[in-house]
């Protein structure tokens, strides 16, 4: 189209003109040459829904609007062929027929350009013909020789098979690479871009196959030209679409609104640094706070360079427990000795679980610390967690630690915990074996365990080769019970297993490159490189430890003004001393809340996330933001925000009593 102002029929791609490079645009002559030889409309108006091969099907009416790119210019190269070369030849033709000195003159200038054209024409089909020979092991038909001796469904035969290989080699891949990223991407933004998508319309995405490596290709959006560059909801949208579809982290995303096509480039976040030494971060990790462990080093940017942070677990507002699945020489050892030199220097008391008897050796001897590697210690050891659970749960947390427990090696402890019970259960005499129980106890204080977590001061770190149901002893439910997990030198299948939610995303080929997954969100990490006598050194600086995991049991008197100990259920625990005062009067752990989740506990109160969100517009008594952001909501203290609903019904109730 090109030279009449038309109305838009119909919402085919919204306000859309078609991409066109920079030097293109700045350039009228060549942005008019650009739009002639791509078959487009002249004006760069994206009228209709048709592609350069395929003809459009919705938008303007118009045949000429509506036709395939090519065959438009197919037709203006003809229009072109006939007024630059059929009529002079007409003119030469119509001269050379009437003879004379002019005629033979025209019938020279003719034969010469039939000779020219040949002689042009030859080494350009010879050319074509080897190339396509080397590239796809075919030759042009109109080129190619056929032995006579060979018969119709031979030649109908070798045709298919040679169309098959050109059509694979040439066009599968695309097509291929536009099926599986261009086309969810383009679907999963059309509605944020108020785009009605339609199967094989892509070109305002342009995907690059290198886009995922870091300084690769960027991913290009044309964006619709009302399209305003606010944080808002659509936008927020369009961020996470892109980094869920593409499985980037964090991706980089320069808006470019400027002029009449607006686009946004993605690309690729900064990866960490490959090394991390404890010496250069130890200051940091000083500075860390109790259940926000610190598990290693990330990348941002930051006003367009590239800066180091420390990513942090949250274990009250995410997940209690923690989840470690590598394959072998990923540095298991090494990451979960990061986290256990932070809970030692909080003060918590630590059991590791450990068959191979080397992972953690570095931690024996610590106060606080229990070791456990025979399989008759890990059983005991479990079976005596379980029983703690039971102790905590009735008697509070008053004069009890705050305990890690590191499970090492569970794709094989677990198995060896069950042919151990299973060993001790029959050489036991008949009338014992009655009293037994058919599944290890220590199984039922592991998931005691998983399911007991900040309430009761229990945290476990679980580490394995591979988190999948045989290492919870076929019970999967207990997986969702560690919700911050972290991943190396996994398979697809592993990922899908335990992200399944989210796209996989390249596997770090660094040691020490961890990609952890929490809050929905996954982000790569580089874990720090910690000696054991840093980490002797670090663990021993803090809070004094319990002289044992479990100190022993308090429970408070009715009216408060004594206090008495408990004995201890096993005496290999030791006699354990109390940890004084400043453990006895630490707060348990706060829970962090959304208000949505806040809602259906206060339910049987009368309730509802709408009264709860009015409150806390409207009262300036409402309980202070803890946490969260405004696009994955604020957290708030779970205690406090009860107390607030209770005591605001309360002082309903009695304004209604003062009134009758």
């Amino acid at each position: 189209m090109g030279f009449f102002a038309r109305d838009r029929a119909e919402k085919v791609v919204e306000y859309h003109h078609y991409p066109e490079p920079s030097f293109i645009t700045r350039r009228h002559r060549l942005r008019w040459w650009y739009r002639f030889l791509l078959g487009r409309p002249m004006d760069g108006v994206r009228w209709s829904n048709a592609t350069f091969w395929s003809p459009g099907s919705r938008g303007e009416a118009s045949w000429w609007l509506r036709l395939a790119g090519y065959q438009r210019l197919l037709i203006r190269l003809a229009l072109l062929w006939a007024a630059l070369i059929v009529l002079p030849l007409t003119v030469l033709i119509i001269m050379a027929v009437q003879g004379g000195e002019l005629g033979a003159s025209a019938l020279s200038l003719l034969l010469s350009i039939a000779h020219t054209h040949l002689l042009i024409a030859a080494p350009v089909l010879i050319g074509l013909e080897v190339r396509a020979a080397r590239e796809h092991g075919v030759r042009l038909p109109w080129l190619e020789k056929v032995e006579q001796e060979e018969s119709e469904e031979e030649r109908g035969a070798r045709w298919v098979e040679r169309r098959k290989l050109t059509m694979r080699t040439l066009v599968e891949g695309r097509r291929q690479w536009r099926r599986d990223v261009v086309e969810p991407l383009a679907m999963a933004l059309s509605e944020s871009l108020d785009n009605i998508f339609r199967q094989g319309d892509t070109d305002w995405i342009h995907v690059p196959r290198n886009y995922a490596t870091p300084g690769g290709g960027k991913v290009e959006i044309m964006l619709p030209s009302g399209f305003s560059g606010s944080m808002n909801a659509k936008t927020v949208v369009l961020q996470k679409a892109v980094a869920n579809k593409l499985g980037l982290q964090d991706p980089v995303f320069d808006w470019q609104l400027a002029g009449r096509t607006p686009r946004v480039l993605v690309s690729a976040p900064p990866t960490p640094p490959a090394v991390a030494h404890f010496r250069d971060y130890r200051e940091m990790l000083e500075r860390t706070m109790e259940f926000s462990p610190f598990l290693g080093v990330t990348t941002r940017m930051s006003d367009g360079a590239p800066l180091s942070e420390l990513l942090s677990a949250e274990m009250v507002s995410d997940s209690p427990h923690l989840a470690l699945s590598a394959g072998s020489g990923a540095g298991k050892s090494m990451m979960a000795k990061a986290v256990i030199m932070q809970a030692l220097r909080w003060g918590w008391g630590a059991i590791i679980l450990d068959w191979k008897a080397e992972s953690h050796s570095w931690a024996k001897g610590l106060p606080g610390v229990k070791y456990c590697v025979t399989e008759e210690a890990i059983h005991d050891a479990l079976e005596r967690i379980g029983e703690e659970v039971d102790i905590r749960k009735t008697e509070g947390m008053a004069g009890r630690a705050n305990v890690l427990v590191v499970c090492e090696e569970w794709n094989m402890t677990a198995a060896l915990l069950s042919e151990y019970w299973s060993a001790r259960r029959s050489m036991a005499d008949q009338e014992e074996r009655r009293t037994m129980p058919l599944r290890s106890p220590a199984l039922r204080g592991f998931g005691s365990l998983t399911f007991a977590g900040r309430q009761f001061g229990l945290f476990c770190f679980l580490i394995a080769q591979r988190m999948s149901s045989r290492v919870f002893n076929g019970n999967a439910d207990l997986r969702e019970n560690f919700m911050i997990r972290l991943m190396a030198r996994y398979s697809v299948q592993t990922w899908r297993m335990l992200i399944p939610e989210m796209k996989p995303i390249r596997k770090p080929k660094e040691l020490g490159r961890w990609v952890v997954w929490a809050n929905d969100e996954v982000t790569t990490v580089q874990g720090i490189l910690i000696s054991d006598a840093e980490a002797r050194e670090f663990a021993s600086g803090g809070v004094d430890n319990p002289l044992t995991p479990f100190s022993s049991s308090y429970r408070a008197e009715v009216d408060g003004a004594t206090v008495e100990a408990a004995t201890m259920l096993d005496d290999q625990w030791g006699n354990g001393a109390a940890r004084g005062s400043a453990l006895a009067d630490r707060p348990a752990p706060v829970l962090l809340r959304k208000l949505v989740d806040l809602s259906l506990t206060l339910e049987y109160l009368g309730v509802t996330e709408k009264m709860l969100r009015q409150w806390r517009d409207r009262d300036r008594n409402f309980p202070q933001i803890r946490g969260g952001t405004a696009n994955s909501g604020f957290l708030y203290d779970a205690q406090e925000v009860t107390d607030y609903v209770k005591a605001k019904l309360a002082t309903r109730v009695a304004r209604k009593e003062v009134k009758r």
